[in-house]
C-alpha cells in the first residue's frame, strides 16, 4: 500500500487556523470534502464555488486559495495523501451524489479516533478514494444535480432548522425554481420531503429506543412536541405513543410465535 498512503487527515471548521488565505500548493494530493457551508476556490486560471457534498482535489504543486464565507458555519474533511497511480494533473471538482466518498472519509475519520489508526486499512481507503476520483474524472463534469444535492442535504441535516432560501442557495436556483424542479422530480415539495424523512426517523426511534415523545421530536428536528404529534398523526393515523404501543405488541407477538412448538 506504499503507493497509496494518507499523510494528514482532519475535520475542521471556519474557526480552525489551518485555512491558508493566500495562494499556496502542496507536495502531495489534497482532498477537501465540504460537510457544511461553501467556499470560492481560486486557481490561477479560473475560480468556482464548492458547497455541500462537493469534493475538491488539488494535485501536487497546483496553486490554489480557499475563500470562505466566514460569517457562515463551515465544516470540511481534509485528507492529504500520496497516490502514485492517480493520474490527476488538474484540480478536480465533483459532487458526491451517491455519498460513497463521504462514507469512505467517515471511515478514515473513525480510524483516527483514539490515535490508533491502522496504516494498512488507511492505505485501502486511499486506494478506493483514488479509484472513485478517477471514475469522476473519466465521467467529466456532467450536469449539476440540484435535486440530488438538496435531497442529500436534507437527509444529512434533518434535525436542523432548514429554509427554502437556504436550499435554493445550495442548489444555485431561485426558491420558486427549486420548488418546481424538486416537486417534478421527487413528487413532493422539499419541505414535505423533509417532513417525510423526519417522520420515518421518528418511527425508527420510537421502535428502537426508550426516548420519550419530546426527545424523539427534538432528535428528528421538530421544534414543538405538539406540532410533532399533529404531523405524526396526520402521516400515520395514530399518535406517537399509540404507534410505539402497536409496534411493541407486534414485536411481542412475533417472539411468542417464534417460541411456539412446531407440530
Amino acid at each position: 500500500m506504499e503507493s497509496f498512503r494518507p499523510l494528514y487527515f482532519a475535520r475542521f471548521d471556519e474557526k480552525s487556523d489551518i485555512w491558508n488565505f493566500v495562494p499556496h500548493a502542496h507536495d502531495c494530493f489534497e482532498a477537501l470534502y465540504f460537510l457544511y457551508g461553501n467556499a470560492r476556490i481560486a486557481l490561477p486560471e479560473r475560480s468556482f464555488y464548492a458547497t455541500f457534498a462537493d469534493v475538491v482535489v488539488y494535485p501536487p504543486g497546483v496553486l490554489h486559495t480557499e475563500h470562505l464565507q466566514l460569517d457562515h458555519h463551515q465544516e470540511v474533511y481534509c485528507l492529504q495523501f500520496s497516490a502514485a497511480d492517480l493520474a490527476l494533473r488538474e484540480v478536480l471538482h465533483c459532487h458526491d451524489a451517491s455519498g460513497q466518498i463521504r462514507l469512505l472519509l467517515d471511515g478514515v475519520a473513525a480510524e483516527y479516533v483514539g490515535g490508533a489508526a491502522d496504516e494498512d486499512v488507511l492505505g485501502c481507503y486511499v486506494r478506493t478514494l483514488s479509484a472513485l476520483l478517477l471514475r469522476s474524472l473519466r465521467a467529466g463534469p456532467g450536469s449539476e444535480a440540484p435535486v440530488e444535492r438538496v435531497m442529500m442535504y436534507l437527509r444529512d441535516h434533518m434535525a436542523e432548522e432548514i429554509t427554502i432560501e437556504e436550499l435554493a442557495q445550495l442548489a444555485h436556483l431561485s426558491p420558486s425554481h427549486l420548488i418546481r424542479t424538486f416537486s417534478k422530480s421527487v413528487g413532493v415539495s422539499p419541505i414535505r420531503y423533509l417532513q417525510n424523512i423526519r417522520i420515518d426517523a421518528a418511527k425508527s426511534l420510537l421502535m428502537a429506543t426508550n426516548l420519550d415523545v419530546g426527545e424523539v421530536s427534538a432528535a428528528v428536528g421538530f421544534g414543538s412536541p405538539k406540532y410533532f404529534w399533529r404531523v405524526f398523526r396526520a402521516a400515520t393515523g395514530m399518535s406517537p405513543r399509540d404507534f410505539r404501543r402497536r409496534e411493541a405488541l407486534c414485536a411481542s407477538g412475533d417472539k411468542e410465535q417464534d417460541r411456539a412448538p412446531f407440530y
